[in-house]
This record gives C-alpha cells, sequence and structure tokens, in this order.
C-alpha cells in the first residue's frame, strides 16, 4: 500500500501536515472507537484508522501489517477484548504524548526565553507609557527653523483633509495638514512644537497660524497608548488557550517592532534617554 492510500484512509490528501492528520484522526476515533460505536465494523475500521495514522506520523509505508490476527484455538469474542485491550493501550498512549507535547508547547510560552522576552517588552512598555504621559503633561518646547523646500504634491490623510511634505533648513521632514505650502516661499521661518521628552513633533507655527501635523506618532499617540498597554499586560496572561500563543507572538513581533520603530525614528531614543535635551 503506497502512503497516498493510508492518507485516503483518513480522507486526507498527500499534502496534509502532521498537525491535520492528528486532528483528523481524533475526530474520527472519536466516531468510530468500539467503546463508542456498538457497530460490528467499527473494529476493523478503527484498526485501519490507527495503523494508517500510525504509519503517516513515522512515514512507515511498507508494506502493511494484517488487520486481523488469526489466533488459532481463540474464540471470535476472544479475539475482539485482545484487540479491543492492545488499541485501546495504543491509542492512550498517542493521548498521552499528545498531551506531553501540548504541556511542552504551552510552559515555553509562560517559561524560558519567550518569558524572558515579554517582561523585557513590558518593562519597555511601562517605559514608554510613562514618557507618553509626561509628554500629555509638561510644556511643548519650541524650535525655530526655516522651510528649505516644499513638495507641491497633495497627499490625501487618514482624517478628512490634505497634507504636504515640506522639508527645514535643519533636515527636519513634516507633513502639514490643510495648508498651502507656497505661503513658505515669501516667509520661509517657521517655529514647530515638540513634545518635552519624546521631542515627537506636535504642530508647526507660520505668521502666527497654527498647523496640524500629521502621520507622526503623537498624531496618532491613541494607537500607541493601545499597543504599549497591550504589550504591558500580556506577560500576566497564563491562562492555556489560543489567546496565549497569539499574545505571545503578537508581543515578541509586533510590539517589539513598534517599540523598536518608535525609538529609532528621528532618534527619539536619546531624546528619551536625555529627557528631551538631545537632540
Amino acid at each position: 500500500m503506497s502512503g497516498s492510500q493510508y492518507y485516503k484512509i483518513l480522507g486526507l490528501e498527500p499534502t496534509s501536515t502532521d498537525a491535520e492528520v492528528k486532528r483528523r484522526f481524533r475526530a474520527l476515533a472519536k466516531q468510530y472507537h468500539p467503546d463508542r460505536n456498538p457497530n460490528q465494523d467499527a473494529t476493523e475500521i478503527f484498526q485501519r484508522l490507527l495503523d494508517a495514522y500510525e504509519r503517516i506520523l513515522k512515514k512507515d509505508f511498507n508494506e502493511a501489517r494484517p488487520v486481523q490476527s488469526t489466533h488459532r484455538g481463540k474464540s471470535q469474542q476472544e479475539q475482539h477484548r485482545e484487540f479491543h485491550r492492545k488499541a485501546w493501550e495504543r491509542y492512550e498512549q498517542m493521548r498521552r504524548e499528545q498531551e506531553a507535547y501540548s504541556k511542552e508547547v504551552y510552559f515555553s510560552h509562560i517559561r524560558g526565553y519567550r518569558m524572558q522576552f515579554k517582561r523585557i517588552i513590558a518593562l519597555c512598555c511601562f517605559i514608554l507609557l510613562c514618557v507618553l504621559v509626561a509628554d500629555q503633561i509638561l510644556p511643548l518646547k519650541s524650535v525655530n527653523d526655516q522651510v528649505a523646500n516644499y513638495n507641491s504634491t497633495s497627499y490625501q490623510s487618514f482624517t478628512e483633509g490634505y497634507v504636504h511634505e515640506i522639508t527645514t533648513k535643519y533636515g527636519h521632514h513634516f507633513f502639514v495638514a490643510n495648508y498651502d505650502p507656497r505661503a513658505f516661499n515669501k516667509y520661509p521661518t517657521i517655529t514647530y512644537l515638540q513634545t518635552a521628552i519624546s521631542r515627537s513633533d506636535v504642530s508647526v507655527i507660520h505668521q502666527g497660524k497654527p498647523i496640524e501635523v500629521h502621520f507622526t506618532y503623537y498624531w496618532a499617540r491613541g494607537f500607541l497608548y493601545v499597543i504599549f498597554s497591550l504589550g504591558l499586560l500580556i506577560p500576566f496572561y497564563k491562562k492555556d488557550t489560543i489567546l496565549l500563543y497569539l499574545s505571545t507572538y503578537a508581543s515578541l513581533y509586533l510590539v517589539s517592532g513598534i517599540i523598536l520603530s518608535y525609538l529609532l525614528l528621528n532618534y527619539r531614543i536619546l531624546s528619551i534617554i536625555t529627557l528631551g535635551n538631545w537632540p
């Protein structure tokens, strides 16, 4: 019997993964196990399912073992009981192996290096949440600069309106919202306001008029509050559910990626370390 025929017994394609094979076998075992199915054919069907399942996992596609043994001198009822006992032992062994594997995966998410990384990320999130709160409370810092050039092409913002990109003499970049950039031709001097600790851009003042700045982390601070709060709480969730595994990978990849982006963009990490005094 070829390997594809073993998959066919379980109703699967040869391309199925071992995880799909295990899920399919568990579903069929509940349906055909002799303890649950009184049908006379259930024992033979279950034996075939079990044989196919074991061979697929072991990748043993040699000539099939006989489905039924011929025990001379034993009645059919005795043969049935003997097979039932052996099949049940094999089934229980596989169930214990599956439980042991599940526990191993579970403990790997609440202990070891994954948990250490989640705790480090949580600490970073706590610090950055404190920075966000401080930036909301402390007075803004003003920086005088001049517009060096601008992009006359307007872009649609996430909210209503349009934005234009400008570049300052000091190499700063902004996306000013709902403002005609041609006004900078005659009066290039501007003042931009930044938060006290992280030095995130808040707004631009040109000729006494405040101009909203888009596409900055201050503009998206509500999103940061959610992400950093999530990263702070994730290590405390330890229930063995799918949420544990999803939250672990969200912390290791999504939250950590946003933290790195937040710290490295515009050298913000230096601003936080120096409490807003550099750059």
